[in-house]
C-alpha cells in the first residue's frame, strides 16, 4: 500500500482495466462513471439499505414520545419512497433517497479504483484475466473532495471521492452517528417530515460507501457521482451528458468524467498484469505520446499464469 498523500487519500489509487480500456483512457483523459447496479457486487446498495432499516426500527421503538413523529416519518420514507413534500425545499430532501429504493432505478454512478496496484483478485475480475493493467492516479489531481456525494442539483455537491467501508461495527458506527445528529431535539409535528426527509438523504449518501465485508481485500476508493435525475434520462448538476455502453447484454448508462484539465498529470504509474506481454517500451512510449512522460511503468510481481 502507498504512504498518504494529500487530504487524506492515499498516494495513488489504481483503475485495473484491460488494455483496450487502458488506451482509451490515456488518448480521451476520461473516466467512465458507470451505474452502480451493474457493479460486481449483487448486493450493492442493499447491503446497506438492510442495516440502515433495522437501525430505524430499533430507533423507532426506543426514540421518547416526543421523537416518535419524526421516526415514523423517517421510517416510512424509508420503505414507501414517499420523499417529496409539498413543504420541502432543500435540495439534498428534493433528491432524496428515493432511487436508491426503487430496485428499477438509478441510484449513482461511480468509478472503482483499488490501494493495492498489485493484487491478484483484482486482476482476474477487472484487467482481462491479468492480461490488462492497473493505472494508479493521483487522487489529489482528480480536484475532488474526500467525502461522500449527495444527491444534488449542484455538480460539486453530487460528486466525492470516497473510501469503501467494510466493517460491520464501522458501518454501524457510521449510522448512528448520522442518526443521532437528528435526534437530538424534538421538532414540531408539521417539521417531522421534513426532518426525517433531510436525515435519509444523509444516509443515503454514506449508504453508498457500504460494501459486504467479503470484499475488504479490494481496499477500495470510489468516485461517487449522484446528480438530480429529473426524468428517465435527463439529470441536472452531472459533470458531463449521460451516454450509454453495452455490458454482459444490458444497456448501462454512464458520465465521462474528464480529467484533461487538471493541474499536473493525474497517471503516476502503470502496473502491466502478471499475463500482460506488452513490451515495455511501448507502454512508456504510449503514456509520453498523451502527455503523462513521467509514469512510472513495472510488472506485477503475481505468479499467475
Amino acid at each position: 500500500m502507498d504512504a498518504e498523500g494529500e487530504a487524506g487519500f492515499p498516494a495513488k489509487i489504481y483503475h485495473y482495466c484491460s488494455t483496450e480500456t487502458f488506451l482509451r483512457i490515456l488518448e480521451s483523459k476520461e473516466l467512465w462513471l458507470s451505474d452502480i447496479r451493474h457493479m460486481n457486487d449483487s448486493k450493492e446498495g442493499l447491503w446497506a439499505y438492510e442495516l440502515v432499516d433495522g437501525f430505524i426500527k430499533e430507533r423507532v421503538r426506543s426514540q421518547p414520545k416526543g421523537l416518535v413523529e419524526f421516526m415514523l416519518g423517517m421510517y416510512e420514507m424509508w420503505n414507501l419512497n414517499l420523499l417529496k413534500f409539498p413543504k420541502v425545499s432543500s435540495v439534498a430532501v428534493e433528491n432524496g433517497f428515493d432511487d436508491f429504493l426503487n430496485g428499477n432505478a438509478t441510484t449513482a454512478f461511480i468509478a472503482c479504483f483499488s490501494e493495492e496496484g498489485d493484487l491478484l483478485s483484482q486482476w482476474r475480475a477487472y484487467a482481462n484475466d491479468g492480461r490488462g493493467v492497473a493505472i494508479g492516479f493521483d487522487p489529489v489531481g482528480f480536484g475532488l473532495e474526500a467525502r461522500p456525494a449527495y444527491r444534488s442539483r449542484e455538480v460539486k455537491s453530487a460528486t466525492g471521492l470516497t473510501p469503501v467501508v467494510y466493517g460491520k461495527d464501522e458501518q454501524n458506527g457510521i449510522i448512528a452517528d448520522r442518526l443521532d445528529r437528528f435526534l437530538k431535539e424534538a421538532v414540531p409535528y408539521d417539521k417531522a417530515k421534513e426532518k426525517a426527509a433531510g436525515c435519509v438523504a444523509d444516509l443515503g449518501a454514506v449508504a453508498l460507501t457500504f460494501k459486504n465485508p467479503a470484499f475488504r481485500e479490494e481496499r477500495e476508493w470510489r468516485i461517487v457521482h449522484s446528480p438530480m435525475r429529473l426524468g428517465e434520462c435527463d439529470f441536472e448538476g452531472a459533470v458531463a451528458d449521460v451516454r450509454y455502453r453495452a455490458s454482459e447484454g444490458n444497456v448501462v448508462g454512464y458520465f465521462p468524467f474528464s480529467f484533461a484539465n487538471v493541474g499536473s498529470p493525474v497517471i503516476k504509474e502503470v502496473v502491466l498484469g502478471p499475463k500482460n506481454e506488452s513490451a515495455w517500451w511501448a507502454v512508456k512510449g504510449a503514456l509520453k505520446a498523451n502527455g503523462f512522460a513521467n509514469a512510472d511503468v513495472r510488472k506485477s510481481s503475481a505468479s499467475y499464469r
